[in-house]
């Protein structure tokens, strides 16, 4: 598994190359640096095509929009496709927990778990005022990453943010 990881993390940072001081090369890291940038560019316009085109158009109606509205749209899809490329240029990897893999019931020492804000007034003074009670939506899911960040041990993992929770 890591040497995959490995392979995917360099295999990005070339299509993204650092220069190394080397001038005669300048022109050449940049080109490719600006291909690869409007490549990104052009993936994200047909992402947010293919989505506003897909079960989406019932909450937007796409051939209505006015020029910003679609121009923001498109670039709330061009940086999330530039997040992605600089998180999957990490050599650890990260790995999201939905409804699916998280725990069915509240509890407050389980940490990979965070109550939505709107359940403070329940927990009040008591931490442990939920403890119990089903977890009925999650509104974030759980990052987690996994091995360090050169590359190695990724039998080692740790949660960068929790699963956000509605209970009942």
């Amino acid at each position: 598994m890591e040497g995959g990881h490995a392979w995917r993390s360099q295999w990005l940072r070339l299509l993204d190359p650092k220069p190394r001081g080397d001038e005669s090369e300048m022109q050449r890291l940049n080109d490719t640096k600006i291909r690869t940038a409007e490549a990104r560019k052009e993936a994200a316009q047909e992402t947010m095509n293919v989505f506003v085109r897909s079960t989406a158009h019932h909450l937007i109606c796409y051939r209505s929009l006015q020029p910003e509205t679609e121009a923001s749209l498109r670039e709330i899809f061009i940086n999330a496709a530039e997040l992605s490329y600089k998180l999957w240029q990490r050599k650890s990897y990260l790995e999201f927990r939905g409804m699916k893999d998280l725990p069915r019931t509240f509890n407050n020492g389980v940490d990979i778990l965070q109550p939505h804000r709107m359940h403070n007034v329940a927990l009040g003074d008591d931490a442990t005022a939920l403890d119990g009670a089903t977890v009925l939506m999650v509104t974030h899911p759980a990052v987690l990453v996994h091995g360090a960040s050169d590359g190695s041990d990724y039998g080692r993992s740790g949660i960068l943010k929790a699963a956000v929770v509605w209970v009942g």
